[in-house]
């Protein structure tokens, strides 16, 4: 997955959508890949969190406010959506790649 994203260094904007759980192992690789092929571009980020029960990727991150730390880049703008009886937290990020 890393080495393939360069490839594609004449998009405006990288869009990950539900996928850092299964990437977290690559993950800083692909933001060095990002920095040396997507400078000044953005990277987009549509992630779910679960409310008290988040297993996997918690060494990392287990929230929008932690996923926001552990990513190297600028914020611009964050969302975050839920409802009281649902047990997932729906966040949007997108990030200036610097």
């Amino acid at each position: 997955v890393t080495s393939d994203l360069a490839k594609y260094g004449d998009v405006d904007c990288i869009l990950f959508a539900e996928i850092l759980w299964y990437i977290l192992p690559q993950l800083n690789g692909m933001f060095e890949v990002m920095r040396e092929n997507f400078r000044d571009r953005f990277l987009l980020i549509n992630q779910v969190f679960y409310k008290g029960t988040q297993k996997y990727g918690t060494e990392y991150f287990t929230s929008m406010e932690e996923l926001i730390s552990f990513v190297p880049f600028e914020l611009v703008g964050k969302c975050e959506a839920t409802m009281e009886r649902d047990s997932t937290i729906e966040t949007s990020t997108i990030f200036r790649i610097r």
